[in-house]
């Protein structure tokens, strides 16, 4: 398919985890942001909605450089366009400021696009689920999620992206601090097991159609 343009910044795709460390193996979509210019495959932020309970917003994620730019708010009105009332609670000071900011209307221009994912991998802590975005024939990106097998744990505690059009260049989205090493390193002996075994083909590629809701 050929992506499109969400809003005047950004492409704007969805995904369905399921997080095996809830007794319910309840499903949480997961937005991924990039910028509109499809030959970017840079991912800029991503946004957790447990699908479940309210369309509660359980992480917000965005890179340092393009905080403080609007970026979340953008992204959250979006998705509200599309079918999601979303329930915002802040965390933290900073949280509790841009809960009250939370105001701002944007105008719809184009659907959220679909992606699939597949758990790829299940560790002793980690269920690792990949996803597969092909936002141009020369713009073919893998998303590895890093999701820790403990119970009300609602965000992936790393993400990275793999370049396969430039020869599997990986980028380390974000990882948690404290464990930020040995979940790093997981996730690369993760990811070089599933290049090496060729399964990279069994991840489905992007639907035929956008989707709005």
């Amino acid at each position: 398919m050929k992506p499109t343009q969400s809003t005047d910044r950004f492409e704007i795709w969805k995904t369905t985890v399921r997080h095996y460390g809830d007794r319910e193996c309840l499903p949480r979509k997961v937005f991924f942001v990039f910028p509109a210019d499809p030959e970017s495959s840079g991912l800029i932020s991503f946004v957790v909605v447990d699908d479940n309970h309210s369309s509660f917003v359980e992480w917000i994620y965005v890179e340092e450089d393009m905080r403080r730019s609007g970026v979340a708010t953008e992204v959250l009105r979006f998705i509200e366009q599309h079918g999601y009332e979303l329930t915002i609670s802040g965390a933290t000071p900073e949280g509790n400021v841009f809960t009250e900011a939370y105001t701002t209307q944007f105008p719809r221009h184009g659907l959220v696009n679909n992606a699939f994912s597949l758990m790829i991998k299940k560790s002793e802590r980690f269920d690792f689920w990949m996803t597969r975005i092909e936002r141009t024939p020369a713009n073919d990106l893998l998303i590895l999620q890093a999701w820790p097998q403990e119970e009300n744990q609602v965000r992936p505690v790393g993400v990275m992206t793999v370049d396969r059009a430039k020869s599997d260049s990986v980028n380390l989205v974000c990882a948690d601090g404290i464990d930020r090493e040995k979940i790093t390193s997981e996730m690369l002996y993760c990811l070089k097991t599933f290049l090496e075994s060729a399964e990279v083909e069994n991840v489905p590629q992007t639907p035929s159609s956008g989707t709005g809701d």
